[in-house]
């Protein structure tokens, strides 16, 4: 979140522990640079050496960054409006990992839709 926060990315605080970790974060980031964010990244990436976990930073789901590598070990085809496209093994534990019961349609004022994000590390990664 730090590295989004550096890179100009707005951060929605729609909670009361959202606007307080946000406050802290904008703190944080005024001593921080993207430099040091990068290389602490790093530091976790290499830390999970045991290769059961997968760090996902490039998400709108900053409160679930780790992801369960066997949910990637292979694909599946899977149908798409009357095509097929291929996807992760573990899609179904995924999917109830972001969403919990992901197979009922929230009401439409609590549908999100997402917009693509880019952020440029440059060199450092």
């Amino acid at each position: 979140m730090l590295l989004l926060l550096k890179s100009g990315y707005k951060i929605s605080n729609d909670t009361l522990l959202k606007k307080i970790e946000l406050f802290f974060l904008k703190i944080m980031k005024l001593f921080i640079t993207r430099k040091r964010i990068i290389k602490v990244i790093k530091n976790l990436i290499n830390k999970n050496k045991s290769g059961e976990y997968l760090a996902n930073f490039s998400t709108v789901w900053f409160d679930k960054p780790m992801r369960q590598s066997r949910w990637y070990t292979d694909v599946v085809m899977l149908d798409f409006e009357e095509k097929k496209f291929p996807g992760p093994i573990g899609y179904d534990e995924y999917l109830k990992f972001l969403y919990g019961d992901y197979m009922i349609i929230p009401p439409k004022e609590k549908q999100i839709t997402h917009s693509v994000l880019e952020i440029d590390c440059g060199n450092d990664i």
